[in-house]
């Protein structure tokens, strides 16, 4: 009798998992970082629904860390939810999105940091950046063919290689308030001028790596750079020579074998 008893209920157990698996939602309660993971039935062109997302509570509001695992590479757009369940969006964990296909992205006003590598090795050609986001991390866009990028007014710091192996141009200008920019961050694109602010305080070795194209530099007077980050090594000498002071820097090139910047 008590054979038979025990049957029941474990049989009772199984069908009310079971139950709560096809609602639709699941939420693993025994999770040390409150993960929460919803389905949807339906794919839209642009993924916009918070079903379609991974993400973690904190302090702070959430960190999306990336796709339901049946929505993951499917080519597409996708627009970042500014709250989810009333808590805001505030941050994009680490390697959320690497490598998922995405061709575009929409950030909200909400989001103040992205970790390290979030958006790398995706075909995201333009890119708008709110005026919330203060951090970007190392590689967080990093290879993805992009051609167009409006920074944040209120960036803080820019991660090493953040914007490496893209196909940016154009004048790239620095936003006043930016204090740190990484290592390789903007190299190997195919900007024809950088400005760079009062405010920023230390720049990486070798940002503008492989940037053969870049003809203009403008810098503030108040910043200091301790490390040539420019291609060829062309610029780093004159810089000393002008006592690093700040001002227009032109590149001239008179022939093949003199080219260096001169300092307006």
């Amino acid at each position: 009798m008590k054979k038979n008893i025990f049957c029941l209920l474990v049989t009772a157990s199984v069908l009310i998992f079971y139950s709560c698996l096809s609602s639709g939602s699941y939420v693993d309660n025994n999770t040390t970082n409150d993960t929460i993971q919803l389905n949807t039935e339906e794919e839209n062109p642009v993924f916009e629904e918070v079903e379609v997302f991974v993400y973690t509570l904190s302090d702070n509001g959430i960190i999306l860390n990336g796709f339901v695992t049946r929505y993951r590479h499917r080519d597409r757009g996708i627009v970042i939810p500014a709250e989810i369940n009333g808590y805001p969006v505030v941050e994009i964990g680490a390697n959320a999105f690497r490598g998922e296909d995405i061709s575009s992205v929409e950030l909200p006003e909400t989001i103040r940091i992205i970790h390290e590598e979030a958006f790398s090795r995706n075909r995201i050609s333009e890119l708008i950046l709110p005026n919330s986001i203060e951090i970007i991390y190392d590689n967080a866009f990093s290879y993805n063919g992009m051609k167009e990028l409006v920074l944040s007014n209120n960036l803080e710091i820019i991660g090493g290689w953040a914007f490496d192996g893209n196909f940016l141009e154009g004048d790239l200008i620095i936003p006043e308030g930016v204090k740190i920019i990484g290592r390789s961050a903007f190299s190997r694109n195919r900007y024809t001028s950088v400005v760079l602010p009062n405010s920023l305080q230390s720049l990486g070795s070798e940002a503008f790596r492989q940037m053969i194209t870049i003809d203009t530099v403008v810098i503030g007077d108040n910043v200091n750079i301790e490390c040539d980050p420019f291609p060829n090594g062309y610029f780093g000498n004159v810089y000393e020579q002008n006592n690093k002071r700040g001002g227009i820097y032109i590149l001239t090139r008179t022939s093949s074998s003199n080219i260096r910047y001169v300092r307006q």
